[in-house]
């Protein structure tokens, strides 16, 4: 993943992605932080209030949003309060939790070795890449594309790294999704049909504008407009000319959300633009 990658989020959405929401609702406060009776017989070891609530949030965060909580700006009231209830300690011990910030990673490493939690490496890049290959195969999006690789990352028990090197990973699958798409849409093409499409991009120099030879693929693309016999003649014209390329049919593997994006943006470029594509 080379270091050059552009940017796919925002400032916005990469400040959302990096922190725990204030309005998480109620039923995923639920879902992700209550402890069980394992969790809380592991956080009983620690024998003062304050380091069995700082215990309990570390593993909390660890598990959601998957950061650490030296990582994250702040913790929500609402689960501060959600998860000290459980340990029937007052929220506002946590307060005091961390000034020494040795104890927050010796914390931090027991709580690793009890619960598998551990540093991702390339190893494990290259494994969340393929599994979220299939979705940036059927949509290009990058942000839920980021929240896949993030989810693959939690059910992994790997500790979320920085969003721009999800971004960076992200960025690398769906190059190759992109090539993967590409070559399952040519991949049945003829050389001739190969040439004859690159033929509508070719601009001929002595053909007047708006004619068939000023660009091809531009006239191909004229709507009918009114139902004069000129305008119809024009469209059994373009008509025959798209039959007589006799292209394959789109590949059942290809998914229809994917191929409605490729047409979408292919309807958004202009004819001249197109011919400097790769």
């Amino acid at each position: 993943m080379a270091s050059h990658s552009p940017a796919l989020l925002t400032t916005a959405q990469r400040a959302l992605l990096s922190r725990l929401p204030d309005d998480l609702p109620d039923r995923d406060i639920a879902r992700f932080y209550t402890l069980t009776p394992a969790d809380r017989a592991f956080i009983a070891q620690h024998r003062r209030s304050v380091n069995r609530l700082g215990v309990a949030v570390q593993l909390c965060m660890l598990r959601y949003p998957g950061r650490t909580l030296m990582s994250l700006p702040d913790v929500p009231v609402r689960v501060l309060r959600a998860i000290a209830q459980q340990l029937d300690i007052a929220p506002a011990a946590f307060v005091s939790y961390g000034a020494r910030r040795t104890t927050c990673y010796e914390h931090l490493d027991a709580i690793k070795a009890h619960y598998g939690y551990r540093t991702w490496t390339w190893q494990d890049a290259r494994a969340v890449m393929r599994a979220i290959l299939p979705q940036a195969q059927a949509n290009a999006q990058s942000l839920p594309l980021i929240e896949a690789a993030h989810q693959q990352l939690r059910d992994r028990r790997l500790i979320l790294p920085g969003i721009t090197v999800v971004e960076r990973l992200v960025w690398g699958v769906q190059r190759v999704a992109t090539r993967s798409v590409e070559r399952l849409l040519t991949r049945d093409l003829t050389v001739d049909q190969q040439a004859r499409l690159d033929a509508l991009l070719v601009v001929a120099a002595d053909a007047p504008r708006s004619t068939r030879g000023s660009m091809p693929l531009t006239w191909l693309r004229e709507e009918p407009g009114d139902p004069a016999p000129a305008a119809l003649l024009r469209l059994l014209d373009q008509l025959a000319i798209l039959a007589d390329l006799a292209l394959p049919p789109l590949p059942a593997t290809l998914h229809r959300s994917r191929w409605r994006q490729l047409a979408r943006q292919g309807a958004h470029y202009r004819p001249q633009p197109l011919r400097v594509l790769d």
